[in-house]
């Protein structure tokens, strides 16, 4: 009966060693592999690598060069401008980027090739350079993809996403297993004759698993960082590993001291016997030859792997050697702690008497409350090693969302954004009455987060740009009431004189009529995408005034490149600028006439309510009678808060009154009762005059985290 017991608990604890090791790589898998944000942190963090970062920037080059054959006469150049920006925070946030649109490709889209792309890395290096040298910019292509990682083959890339599809349908089995590992080792305790030694084998069961997984993980290393066709390649390939395995392999030495700790305190329960005694044992199973085949087998693949570690990756094998060095002195003290708190023996029992012979000693209550200390310690490391690597340091996580750290987790209706009013209108841009003192790359340096615009369909001429007034649109008298008698009559002296048209229509940038200054749509909001993509924790929204079609409207976005940037989630709630940047979908845009048949492109007054935009005074902008609702609905989530004197043309030192920062504070919290809500976006003229921008952060101060 006993005998069959003790197969029971030897069965029980093999059990155990199955079941941990299972548990272990499912919950890493589980929260490392398939959580998309995590596994994405991970490979930004790679970047942190010097080798990472060199091999990542000459593929940069590659791909710049070979887009642009002649860029080859200054690639040195480009080389070292993409070696600096490849270790730049908005680099690092286009990779994660990627990873991110990778893992969704192969866990929801269940997609075959595994193709890691980066895309506006070109753009970020042609950014960097036209700082240090426009000439050599001037001509080199910005919208070049790089492709970091590609299985694309139909084998290996079924294999590979195939086997991280299969995994990821049994992820939830992490937690089954770890339960069941440990009512393996609670039943294997109970149902055993001798309860403390089967606590000391699963110690060592637990610490041999933990060993064998190191051990397995630093092969494996070896393996692929040897395939590397060059040794900066190998030195990445190391970074990438550890970037992705290094807090499992941190978890498995956790799991190695605990487990030893466990068995030596199981032990000294039993007995004091000393690390001399055990090492010898070890040492004497190591070096004979087991009897069975199985053995045998095990022992040679063992010795075999070893082989190759040493000869591969030989760095990784002297780190093992190292961590065989620093278990046995953890053991020692070990041991040494627990034989100071022993009883003494009798003088008449030897300590080296065979086990068989000794008189069972009664540990003392200072023994247990040790070893009790120790074991619970022990145990605890492996959570605790968890816990301190809940994220991978270094990520592009936000520390700061549109400049302060207290609006990331706020929706967009908590929070204040400073805006421009007819934005793309200012002098540099051609623009006759302009509403604004600088164009949109610079107001979004400044600080703006909000812009206000106008589309309609022009033709270019040898005069200008003609505007098509479309039939369903405006019409040519609320344009004229709009921009105001001088500019409407300007217009028609100009549209009068327009030359020949050249080209198609396409969509523009105009105030009411583009012959008083345009912009190509695409050209502006690529501009808008440029900024997105060298601040990547910055959230935007885009008011338009729309005279095109929502068609035209999605082409302008996709053509520029800013539609991948573009919120596509609800907006009920809105959702916080968090969300959005995890996403890198950091522009809401709503428009204020048609939007049917667009899901990211939302019907602006259904969401926001404004206040009026057609006040002629100073004076009566800034009291009450500027606070009265206008378009939209009272109580919407968003709150518009007009805040420009309507008159033509638009002066500068009138602006320098009302965008007084405090009168802008003072202004925005009392229309905010008026409009039932939130005042969100304050939209101005010549936002350089006054301080909007430094409103909009006393208005967000203002409110708290």
């Amino acid at each position: 009966m006993r005998s069959r017991s003790a197969l029971i608990s030897r069965v029980l604890v093999a059990a155990f060693a199955i079941t941990i090791v299972g548990s272990q790589l499912l919950l890493y898998a589980d929260r490392n592999v398939f959580d998309s944000a995590r596994f994405a942190d991970h490979a930004a963090v790679a970047l942190d690598d010097g080798a990472v970062r060199q091999q990542v920037a000459q593929a940069l080059t590659r791909e710049i060069v070979r887009a642009d054959p002649d860029a080859i006469v200054v690639e040195p150049l480009i080389q070292a401008v993409a070696t600096g920006v490849v270790g730049s925070t908005p680099f690092r946030a286009l990779v994660r980027n990627g990873v991110l649109r990778t893992h969704s490709a192969v866990f929801d889209d269940e997609q075959d090739a595994l193709v890691v792309t980066v895309a506006d890395g070109a753009l970020l290096v042609v950014q960097a350079l036209r700082q240090l040298n426009p000439g050599a910019a001037r001509s080199l292509p910005d919208d070049v993809d790089v492709a970091l990682l590609s299985v694309s083959d139909a084998t290996g890339g079924q294999l590979l996403t195939g086997a991280a599809q299969t995994a990821e349908a049994v992820r939830s089995a992490g937690w089954i297993l770890l339960a069941a590992a440990l009512a393996f080792a609670i039943l294997a305790i109970v149902s055993s004759p001798d309860r403390r030694r089967t606590v000391r084998t699963i110690g060592f069961t637990l610490a041999g698993a933990g060993l064998a997984l190191v051990v397995a993980l630093q092969i494996a290393r070896g393996l692929v960082t040897g395939q590397a066709p060059s040794e900066g390649g190998e030195a990445a390939l190391r970074a990438v590993w550890d970037a992705y395995l290094g807090d499992f392999v941190a978890l498995q030495i956790s799991v190695v001291i605990a487990g030893l700790v466990l068995a030596s305190v199981a032990e000294s329960v039993l007995r004091p016997v000393g690390l001399a005694p055990r090492l010898r044992q070890l040492g004497a199973m190591l070096s004979r030859r087991p009897e069975h085949t199985w053995a045998r087998a095990v022992r040679a693949g063992g010795l075999t792997l070893g082989g190759v570690l040493i000869i591969f990756d030989p760095l990784s094998a002297l780190r093992l050697v190292a961590l065989a060095a620093g278990l046995v002195v953890l053991s020692a003290g070990v041991d040494e702690l627990l034989r100071l708190t022993a009883r003494p023996r009798p003088a008449e029992q030897p300590v080296e008497q065979p086990e068989r012979q000794r008189a069972p000693a009664r540990p003392s209550w200072r023994r247990l409350a040790v070893a009790a200390g120790l074991a619970v310690g022990a145990l605890s490391l492996p959570a605790i090693v968890v816990a301190s690597t809940d994220g991978p340091s270094g990520t592009t996580e936000a520390v700061a969302c549109n400049g302060a750290p207290e609006l990331c987790d706020k929706r967009l209706d908590e929070v204040v954004v400073a805006a421009t009013h007819n934005s793309m209108s200012s002098p540099q841009s051609g623009f006759l009455f302009p509403d604004q003192d600088s164009p949109i790359p610079a107001q979004l340096r400044g600080g703006i987060r909000g812009l206000l615009i106008d589309t309609h369909m022009g033709i270019r001429t040898s005069r200008g740009v003609f505007t098509m007034l479309a039939e369903g649109g405006k019409s040519r008298a609320k344009i004229e009431q709009a921009v105001g008698p001088a500019a409407t009559a300007t217009a028609k002296r100009l549209r009068d004189r327009s030359g020949t048209p050249d080209g198609a229509p396409r969509a523009w940038l105009c105030h009411g009529f583009c012959e008083l200054g345009a912009i190509d749509a695409v050209t502006a909001l690529k501009q808008v995408k440029e900024f997105l993509v060298a601040h990547p924790h910055e959230v935007l929204v885009i008011s338009i005034e729309d005279q095109i079609s929502p068609a035209a409207t999605v082409d302008v976005f996709r053509r520029s490149g800013l539609l991948d940037r573009v919120w596509k989630g609800a907006i009920e709630p809105l959702p916080t600028l968090r969300a959005m940047i995890d996403r890198d979908e950091r522009v809401l845009v709503f428009g204020e006439e048609d939007t049917a048949g667009v899901p990211w492109y939302h019907q602006q007054f259904d969401a926001m309510v404004e206040t009026p935009y057609d006040i002629p005074s100073a004076k009566e902008l800034l009291d009450a009678r500027g606070c009265r609702p206008g378009r939209g609905t009272p109580g919407a989530p968003l709150g518009l808060l007009n805040h420009w004197v309507a008159r033509t043309p638009p002066r500068p030192s009138v602006a320098r009154t009302v965008n007084d920062a405090a009168a802008v504070a003072r202004r925005a919290r009392d229309c905010a009762t008026a409009l039932g809500g939130e005042v969100n976006v304050i939209a101005v003229d010549f936002w350089g005059e006054g301080d909007v921008v430094g409103a909009a952060d006393r208005l967000n101060r203002a409110t708290g985290p």
